[in-house]
């Protein structure tokens, strides 16, 4: 079955621009849940905590934030906490999750959503992450 549906909306930018982020948001939750599931079922204590053994220091950080905001953190959140500005700031900092997941064979425990501008990932492996962060951070030598 195929459906078409065509929007117009018309006014000034600032009265159409919270309707088309609503719209946008909308969307971006039905094309994460359905195109790029998340497997939950992947994960394991075990897992969570050989992935994050893998990462370097700002992947890490930026984990920390993606597992602490989840089900969805906000991109400009985890630059905040990566203190660094900028769309190209942030992926080479998150360079090693990609590394770790290839490493590991892992499915990613995360998406980002570029129409929400966030990272989405599962409330039940961001469980994982915590203690499996917190436990690195501390092996580290590191205060979380």
């Amino acid at each position: 079955m195929q459906i078409k549906v065509t929007i117009e909306l018309s006014g000034n930018e600032s009265d159409v621009a919270p309707a088309l982020a609503e719209l946008a948001r909308t969307l971006s939750v039905e094309m994460v849940s359905n195109d790029e599931q998340l497997d939950s079922s992947w994960w394991s204590d075990e897992r969570a905590r050989a992935f994050v053994r893998e990462l370097k220091f700002p992947a890490l950080v930026a984990l920390k934030a993606i597992v602490e905001g989840a089900p969805k953190a906000r991109v400009a959140a985890v630059q905040r906490e990566l203190k660094r500005r900028g769309l190209r700031m942030t992926p080479g900092a998150l360079s090693s999750i990609g590394f770790a997941a290839r490493r590991l064979r892992s499915p990613a425990p995360f998406v980002r959503d570029n129409y929400q501008g966030a990272y989405i990932m599962d409330t039940e492996v961001a469980s994982l992450f915590q203690m499996a962060i917190k436990d690195e951070l501390e092996s580290r030598g590191i205060q979380g």
